[in-house]
């Protein structure tokens, strides 16, 4: 989860924390674990990729 954005340094950083719970790595698929990834899909696909295309780079890597 994004916590921090330092584009003034001189090399673009972005300060990254994880998310409370367990990893979803090697676990069943309940419900609720689909629903979530369900969720970020969503969330990836809402913006359209014209729209996307015209936004300015972050300038972070």
């Amino acid at each position: 989860m994004p916590e921090e954005q330092r584009s003034a340094a001189v090399r673009p950083s972005a300060v990254m924390s994880r998310p409370p719970g367990e990893p979803l790595r090697g676990a069943p698929f309940t419900g609720q674990k689909v629903e979530g990834l369900a969720a970020v899909r969503r969330m990836h696909v809402a913006v359209p990729p014209d729209v996307l295309a015209g936004l300015p780079a972050a300038g972070l890597s």
